[in-house]
């Protein structure tokens, strides 16, 4: 289990004593302010918003935070539930749920609940509507608060008893789940709008629901809690139901009721339905008031109702709950229900141009549809059946049917209300995404196309409060490992950390640190597990990286070590921003498929909507380099994922909207296929001595080939500090800003007529190198280009 801030108690309450909490390794002070943060940018987003371009730039190149205000996710219909970080009004002050699924209320969402699902407490509850967000960033930035007035808000504490019988596991933050021996969230059914949560406590299986109910001018929040099958553990199966104060007291009757005065005329009330069997209120000598299992008896339900009301209003009360009975049975409620999201939405497939070697299709979102849905869209993969599984930023997971004769695309509303997914993969199956704080895997109960049963494969490690601090990617190992990135956060034990979560979900492990913010994974048929993160704070560019365990690749805020790093892994290659200035993920290309790039791993850019052919070269020394070339291919949006459909020679991408890209929607899915036309582009690169090899994937005229003039090379270092971003250096002179220009000594053409040799005066280990070339085919075609490339060692 990943490192924990706390781990004692077990039985369920409302009020908290602090403890103590280990730190984990103190990292290096934070960088200090940027010496000039432009006006238009808010200082506490200033890490993580690039410097909008002055001079001759793109529109979208100078966009700063005005820019990205948008109003839609506010209307957009989320489901029966929303899973996010919230904060609720507690007394004068504001608390957190950092892993909260919020339930939506009554026939017309006009109340909420919130559940903690580090603790398995109901944390808050409220009516007068729904959530509120803003609109910061497309939404994105965002910490909902309830809509209405509170009937009750909760201090952080556990929710249930621990094993040894105690409730001392306090904190002022749950950033990260009680042991699971303690108690393990198990995920959450829907059927209809009803909400249904399954966890364990101990060995004991918990259902658990909340109503709204709406009698005779009171509105009261009713949480159905069924214990089945406690075992050994009907003793601890002891629910917290309030806090007591001074005047507070429970009415002992068939139905229990506790009351309090908490303002002029105002009463708070939780009641015990129709009291079970010895099911009872039970005060402890700290304040908590508890649900006790009297005979420890064995599986059974009870409801308990919370109101806020007036005075005058308690009979009213009184009589609303003794109206109720004493418990429901929520089994029936786990089996699957009826379609929410109706049928699938019909749009076209639109083929691209076959005049080059690629042609670019786009399977048409349903931009516009009933639900206000968003299509942001941050990952993707297949089902066994050939649909495409595609999740959004905004919390869906749609699944998608091309029909290639029809010329058309099925949408079909799959599920929602999910935390910001950005990565998702079918296995053996099923869809598993990656919420901000949880690895989701859907199940459709009943067959309808619609996910009924959202299980929590793993939510072990840490969510902190940053509004930046996502949850990114998602890739398996050959051997079923999941691999995600969880950005942000850096005070927390697995901020700025890559995490690798075993394939049956028991086991989540810090795999690598320092990480500020990458967005795109890679696995290789092999293994070979790669990635990139973004210019900024410890990132002088955009930097491609092959992950190695327990590797530090370069965030001095998220290094975790006792002994802070002098210096991060070499990277594969840097990349500059005027080429990459926001990095997506990679995909390798299988055997057989595209051509000359049969084999190759591709890189994509959502800051510049492209991809990038990687040309990686392994020393004998083991040492990873290379370089990228740019294929040409343009995108509807930033893409960020991207996949081969199994047996076809496709390649379908997905991509998003976002601050500081060049995207021209909010989101896309496209094809790209390749048309068997010519494609002129470097294949390889081989580093070696004072020689550069760069392979062609077409054989090469040698006068134009030859020719050292027709070959321009620069490099430059980047400067790796606390700072946003880097300049260029010289590499001539470290002090100086710019960069040295140079051309080779002599050329050679190989004797299979693609490679050429440049021959230089003098290389060495560089951050950046740009080589590009000017030359033609055989045949006559220009192969006009450059690759981008570092070096990190010369040996032969």
């Amino acid at each position: 289990m990943l490192p924990y801030s706390f781990r004692t108690s077990f039985v369920a309450t409302l009020f908290f004593s602090l403890i103590v909490i280990p730190a984990p390794a103190a990292p290096p002070q934070a960088p200090p302010p940027r010496e000039i943060v432009p006006p238009e940018i808010d200082p506490a987003l200033a890490d993580w918003t690039p410097r909008p371009a002055t001079g001759k730039a793109e529109p979208w190149e100078k966009a700063t935070d005005k820019d990205w205000i948008d109003p839609r996710f506010r209307s957009m219909n989320t489901g029966p539930f929303l899973d996010c970080t919230m904060r609720y009004p507690l007394g004068k002050t504001q608390a957190m749920v950092y892993k909260a699924t919020v339930v939506k209320l009554g026939e017309k969402g006009e109340a909420g609940a919130v559940f903690d699902r580090c603790t398995m407490r109901l944390a808050a509850s409220w009516t007068g509507g729904y959530l509120n967000h803003t609109d910061q960033r497309f939404g994105l930035l965002n910490t909902p608060t309830p809509k209405g007035t509170m009937i009750a808000g909760q201090l952080p504490i556990a929710g249930w008893q621990s094993p040894q019988g105690k409730w001392e596991a306090i904190s002022s933050r749950f950033t990260a789940p009680l042991p699971s021996d303690w108690v393990k969230y198990r995920g959450l059914y829907l059927h209809g709008d009803r909400v249904v949560l399954k966890y364990t406590v101990g060995s004991a299986e918990v259902l658990e629901s909340p109503t709204l109910i709406n009698k005779d001018g009171i509105a009261a929040i009713v949480r159905t809690i069924q214990v089945i099958d406690p075992k050994d553990d009907g003793k601890r199966a002891v629910v917290y139901a309030g806090t007591l104060s001074d005047n507070g007291k429970v009415t002992k009757s068939s139905t229990q009721i506790y009351t309090a005065t908490i303002g002029k005329d105002e009463m708070l009330a939780v009641a015990v339905s129709d009291k079970p069997l010895n099911i009872s209120f039970k005060p402890d000598v700290k304040g908590n008031l508890l649900v006790a299992n009297d005979a420890h008896i064995g599986g059974y339900s009870v409801n308990l109702v919370s109101s806020r009301f007036k005075e005058s209003e308690a009979q009213t009360f009184h009589k609303l709950v003794g109206s109720l009975p004493r418990g429901e049975d929520l089994t029936p409620l786990t089996k699957g229900g009826t379609k929410r999201w109706g049928e699938p939405i019909i749009t076209k497939l639109i083929r691209g141009e076959e005049s080059g070697p690629f042609a670019v299709d786009t399977l048409t979102i349903p931009y516009k549809n009933a639900f206000g849905s968003l299509f942001f869209c941050t990952g993707l993969d297949f089902l066994p059946d050939g649909r495409i599984a595609l999740c959004t930023c905004h919390g869906d997971v749609w699944l998608v049917k091309v029909d290639e004769k029809a010329g058309t695309c099925s949408w079909q509303r799959y599920a929602t209300g999910l935390y910001q997914p950005l990565g998702l993969k079918v296995v053996d199956g099923k869809v598993v995404v990656l919420e901000r704080g949880q690895l989701t895997r859907l199940h459709d109960l009943n067959n309808d196309g619609e996910a009924d049963f959202y299980e929590c494969v793993n939510d072990d490690w840490h969510t902190g409060g940053g509004e930046h601090s996502y949850d990114t990617c998602l890739e398996t190992d050959p051997q079923g490992n999941f691999y995600f990135f969880k950005t942000g956060d850096t005070d927390t034990p697995t901020g700025g950390c890559l995490i690798r979560v075993t394939k049956d979900g028991s086991k989540a492990e810090v795999f690598a640190t320092g990480f500020r913010h990458p967005i795109g994974l890679g696995m290789s048929p092999t293994g070979i597990l790669t990635g990139a993160d973004q210019e900024g704070n410890w990132m002088p560019a955009t930097r491609i990286d092959e992950y190695k365990k327990d590797g530090f690749y370069g965030d001095m805020r998220a290094h975790h070590r006792e002994v802070p790093p002098k210096i991060y892994d070499q990277p594969l290659c840097w990349l500059p921003r005027e080429v990459d200035n926001s990095a997506g993920g990679q995909v390798w290309v299988p055997e057989k498929t595209f051509g000359p790039l049969a084999g190759l791993p591709l890189h994509f850019s959502y800051g510049r909507c492209k991809a990038f052919v990687l040309l990686r070269q392994e020393t004998r020394d083991g040492t990873i380099q290379g370089g990228a070339v740019d294929l040409g291919l343009k995108f509807l949006s930033g893409v960020c994922r991207g996949t081969f459909h199994a047996g076809q020679q496709e390649l379908y991408v997905c991509g998003l909207n976002g601050w500081q890209t060049a995207a021209q929607a909010d989101g896309c899915l496209q094809r790209v296929r390749f048309t068997g036309k010519p494609l002129d582009v470097p294949v390889k690169l081989v580093v070696e001595g004072n020689t550069v090899r760069l392979t062609f994937s077409n054989p090469l005229d040698l006068k134009s080939a030859t020719n050292p003039d027709h070959y321009r090379s620069a490099w430059w270092n980047y400067l790796w500090r606390a700072d946003y971003g880097s300049k260029r250096w010289k590499v001539s002179d470290p002090k100086v800003e710019g960069q040295d220009e140079f051309g080779p000594r002599s050329v050679k053409l190989l004797d299979d007529r693609q490679t050429v040799e440049l021959s230089f005066e003098k290389l060495r280990p560089v951050m950046q190198m740009q080589v590009g070339y000017n030359l033609a085919t055989i045949e006559g075609r220009k192969v006009i280009g450059s690759v981008f490339l570092t070096i990190n060692t010369t040996a032969k």
